[in-house]
């Protein structure tokens, strides 16, 4: 960002302190330190070209190179020019010509007609063709892509042409060495050569200046071409004799001639001039070039120190150098008209106009520290100085006297003179004293303040506010009172503390600064318009305009508006110190910072502008690109569409932050993270960029936008999608046909094909309804057979347990014979039961209409059945095994106990059934942490493959020599009762020979190992 304040200020011989500059190295990205050509674009960006550098262009404080990587062969600059298509000319002393446009590079040598590497100059005529002069003469575009030497008359056709302009009516001046100087109008030469007593100079440059005057510059000398002839142009003030380097023109009609090691020379409009050199702050090297851009910034190249730019006219600076290292400077104070005392980190100076720093103290001439804090006037053309460690008083002779050893070790920060007293905001509270240095009292602070720094003092007539670490503080009477307690800075620490002519706080802090408006507080900070939320101070300028000093430099407010003064516009730094402002009695702003003062002349009429102007530089797709467009018609689906943009300013006060949007793709504004947007696969028609650009997150400005037309493909154009469609509407009214006749077909196969399935399902329904007649008699003579059975069985069995009863009595005191009737008691009991339950398997729905679930232990299954099972298998041969986890006495499972004993006993009589002697039949349980198993295994024969799949089914058994001694409903029974109890029965296989059952019960309160659905269907 650039600004204008009063056009090129020329300093009276009083004002002895440098111009600001902004400076510009290798750090910065300069790819040279010599820089040799200087040009400014009609959009308002900085070219240069160094002596092996190649070119750069600057921009938003930033330089783009364009150089052997990207493809520029021109190394050696001596010349640069702007084409009417906006394209960038370099010229090299030994590479021929390069042609920058956008990103485009074209390099012109032997093989495009330049016969010779060596162009000294470039120039364009009326018509836009560019011009090269040449060690063998001139040459010129040739419609082709390429360059032709023009036909000169003698004795221009084979020389050296060390000079190339073009004047308003578009013709070619050329110069040669030793002042010959030749207007080309495309037909012939017209003389118009130095005098023969000038003409032994040794030629440096040809220029026109605005007015179409044009200047030749000789090695020592100046000259104008008038109509009576060349008049030499007096250098006035130069030493000696002049050698000069380079001659340029401002655009209010200043003249700048280099002088090489002697700086740089510059006559203004109104006929005044002065020699800048390296003390007006000048690089010490050699002055290459330089000029003026439309903004007024000066702009100078040097051959090694870069290259500067003195972006404020009216901005001077006072920095290290020339063996003085002035550290940081934390206060200014101004002792007379005139007369200056910098306070800084490296001790105390003197500062006088005119003469500059002449004085010097440190620790070693008094000074209670060489690390100083604060300064103010006493009154009696001396002052008061705080460092870190104690006061002292400067006398107007320049004796240092100590301050109060009660203040030793003390760190003032801020001194105030009030009511006859001293106040200093120390680290150590606010101390009182005298206008002679007495201690009167030291104030600290309350204790929920937490530390005794007080930073800031404002003197009231009711009091004296202060700053602390928790807020604002009122000081009367020798108490502090809180105030603005519940403003948003009550808890943070104040750094400045200002109350303006209008009688408003200001307080600035780590988070900000905040402006009192009434009783309400507004803050200010870095996303409403400051560039850093660290205040370090706060100072009025005049009445509502307002410096604020923070760790990216200066910025002033005024009004609502802000404009930010940093290093990139000639600051010594961006970081500035507590106490470092001043406005002295001429007005001019004095600014302490690391490394130096600078000095805002005028302050008080200083008008910022905001110069950001965001250009669109550069549209690139695959196989093309256009720079600075308008209004551009892309290819069709162009795979990526690169849109580059930046800054035209070359100076601003801190990182440009751009917004874009594409309208038709991007619903809003959206940030930007460099200077390239990239939209992937965009379709047919017309979109509209916008840009837009700020440095302070509240104004923005806006670039012209950009019209972006991408063509239709070759299948988009509305001839060939009407002829596609109508293709299209053919093949589909084709393809309804085909299908209609097709589907009529299909229909007349399916009728026919339904006709047979129906006979056939008729014939199969007759069929099924024979072979349902047949089950159901099967299914009744079944019914019949059991429940004969079972009937007939019932009187034997009542017999039986007749009998039992009677040897019971009659074999009373028998042990053994009494225990084999208990056996065969139970067995006849149980035999009972089995008939019991034939019974009830007529009945469709009996099975669970008598099962009763209640909480019980799976233990209580087992009660008699292991002397049962022991007796039954010693009468067959048979070992018997039991394996009972104890933990089924502690689980509980919802369970019918008879259902489950039965399920036990028909399994067990499976196992001794089909396990022949001497085998093994075992039982064994296990309790998991959701359920309990039951295994009945054996050793027998086991059950096949193809058994294992029916033998849960009703009247369905295994087949063997065993399988005719049941009726096949054991194991369809015990399915039956442990799917009713929520379980699983399932045949296990395992490496052992014969077969193994195991039942699954799920424990009380776990989720069932069957659906819901499987217990309505048992």
């Amino acid at each position: 960002m650039l600004l204008v304040l009063l056009g090129l200020a020329v300093a009276s011989p009083a004002q002895a302190q440098p111009l600001a500059f902004r400076r510009f190295g290798l750090n910065d990205g300069l790819p040279q330190s010599q820089v040799s050509a200087l040009l400014e674009d009609h959009r308002g960006f900085i070219w240069l070209g160094t002596t092996f550098g190649g070119v750069a262009r600057l921009s938003g404080g930033t330089f783009r190179p364009f150089g052997a990587a990207q493809g520029v062969k021109v190394r050696s600059v001596v010349g640069l020019l702007e084409a009417p298509d906006g394209s960038i000319w370099a010229a090299g002393v030994d590479s021929g010509l390069s042609r920058i446009r956008g990103s485009q590079i074209s390099n012109f040598g032997a093989a495009e007609g330049l016969t010779t590497p060596a162009v000294f100059a470039i120039a364009y005529d009326a018509k836009g063709c560019i011009h090269a002069g040449t060690r063998t003469g001139l040459f010129r575009e040739n419609g082709k892509g390429g360059f032709e030497k023009v036909p000169l008359p003698e004795p221009w056709s084979s020389s050296p042409l060390w000079g190339l302009e073009r004047d308003p009516q578009g013709r070619i001046w050329m110069a040669t060495r030793g002042g010959q100087v030749g207007r080309w109008d495309g037909t012939r030469v017209e003389d118009f050569s130095l005098p023969k007593a000038e003409q032994g100079r040794e030629f440096v440059e040809l220029r026109m200046d605005p007015a179409g005057t044009p200047h030749m510059l000789m090695l020592d000398a100046l000259f104008r071409l008038e109509k009576t002839g060349w008049t030499q142009v007096p250098l006035t003030g130069t030493p000696g004799i002049p050698k000069t380097r380079n001659v340029r023109f401002g655009p209010k009609g200043e003249v700048l001639v280099c002088l090489n090691t002697m700086g740089l020379w510059i006559r203004q409009a109104d006929g005044t001039s002065r020699i800048l050199t390296a003390d007006d702050g000048l690089p010490r090297e050699s002055i290459l070039s330089a000029f003026i851009d439309h903004r007024g910034v000066l702009w100078v190249g040097s051959d090694g120190g870069g290259l500067v730019a003195q972006a404020l006219p009216g901005l001077r600076s006072i920095a290290s150098g020339n063996g003085v290292d002035l550290g940081a400077i934390m206060s200014v104070v101004e002792t007379a008209p005139n007369r200056f005392l910098l306070v800084s980190s490296n001790g105390l100076y003197a500062w006088d106009e005119g003469k500059g720093i002449h004085r010097h103290w440190t620790h070693a001439d008094g000074l209670a520290s060489d690390e100083g804090w604060v300064g103010i006037q006493d009154g009696q053309g001396g002052a008061w100085i705080g460092t870190s460690r104690g006061l002292n008083r400067l006398t107007r002779e320049g004796r240092l006297l100590p301050g109060p050893k009660e203040m030793d070790l003390v760190t003032p920060s801020v001194l105030v003179i009030w009511k006859d007293r001293l106040w200093a905001a120390c680290d150590r509270g606010l101390f009182e004293l005298g206008l002679d240095g007495r201690f009167i009292a030291r104030h600290r602070p309350p204790k929920e303040v937490g530390q005794d720094l007080v930073s800031g003092i404002i003197p009231r007539e009711d009091g004296l506010m202060v700053g602390t670490r928790q807020g604002l503080w009122m000081f009367k009477d020798g108490k502090f009172e809180r105030r603005h307690a519940e403003a948003p800075f009550s808890e943070l620490t104040v750094n400045g503390l200002v109350q303006d002519s209008s009688g408003a706080i200001w307080l600035g802090s780590g988070e900000g600064l905040f402006q009192q408006k009434g009783k309400s507080w507004s803050r200010y900070g870095v996303g409403l318009g400051l560039p850093d939320d660290n205040i370090y101070f706060i100072h009025e300028v005049q009445p509502g305009r307002m410096a604020i000093g923070h760790g990216k430099g200066v910025t002033i407010l005024e009004s609502g508006a802000s404009f930010h003064l940093s290093r990139n516009l000639g600051l010594i730094s961006d970081e500035t110190n507590q106490g470092g402002a001043l406005t002295d009695s001429k007005g001019r702003l004095w600014i302490g910072m690391i490394g130096g003062v600078n000095i805002l002349d005028a302050a008080s009429g200083f008008s910022p502008k905001d110069l950001l102007q965001p250009l669109v530089t550069e549209v690139r797709w695959d196989g093309g690109s256009a720079p600075f467009p308008a209004t551009l018609q892309i290819p069709p689906r162009p795979r990526s569409l690169d849109l580059e943009f930046d800054v035209a300013s070359p100076l601003v006060s801190g990182t440009p932050k751009f917004q874009a949007r594409l309208e038709g793709v991007d619903p809003d504004w959206r940030t930007v993270s460099g200077n390239v947007l990239q939209y992937l696969n965009l379709g047919r028609g017309r979109y509209t960029f916008r840009l837009r650009v700020t440095n302070d997150g509240i104004r923005w400005a806006e670039a012209a936008p950009v019209s972006l037309d991408i063509a239709p493909a070759w299948h988009e154009r509305w001839p060939v999608r009407l002829l596609l469609a109508l293709c299209a509407l053919g093949a589909v009214g084709g393809a309804v046909a085909w299908r209609l006749r097709r589907m009529a077909l299909e229909a007349h196969r399916l009728e026919e094909k339904v006709a047979e399935r129906t006979q056939e399902l008729a014939e199969r329904n007759g069929s099924l309804e024979r072979a349902h007649l047949q089950l159901k008699r099967s299914l009744e003579d079944r019914m019949q057979f059991v429940d004969a059975v079972a009937h007939d069985l019932r009187s034997p069995l009542t017999s039986i347990m007749l009998l039992v009863d009677r040897l019971r009595d009659e074999a009373a005191g028998r042990m053994g014979v009494q225990g084999v009737l208990q056996s065969l008691d139970q067995e006849s009991a149980r035999l009972e039961s089995i008939v019991r339950s034939l019974l009830n398997q007529s009945k469709a729905t009996s099975l669970f209409e008598t099962i009763n679930q209640v909480p019980c232990s799976p233990s209580t299954f087992f009660e008699g059945v292991t002397d049962v099972l022991a007796l039954k298998a010693a009468s067959k041969g048979l070992n018997c095994e039991m394996d009972l986890d104890p933990a089924s006495r502690k689980a509980k499972v919802l369970a019918d106990t008879t259902a489950m004993q039965q399920v036990l006993f028909n399994l067990v009589e499976n196992a001794l059934k089909f396990t022949p002697a001497p085998g093994t039949v075992g039982i064994r349980t296990r309790v998991s942490d959701s359920q309990w198993s039951l295994d009945v295994w054996d050793t027998g024969r086991g059950v096949d493959e193809e058994a294992a799949l029916t033998i849960f089914e009703p009247y369905l058994q295994a087949k063997g020599a065993d399988a005719m001694t049941g009726w096949g409903l054991g194991l369809s029974i015990c399915t039956a009762i442990v799917t009713a109890h929520r379980g699983t029965l399932e045949l296990v296989r395992e490496n052992r020979q014969g077969a193994c059952f195991r039942v699954t019960l799920p424990l009380a309160g776990k989720p069932s190992l069957v659906p819901e659905e499987s217990f309505h269907g048992v």
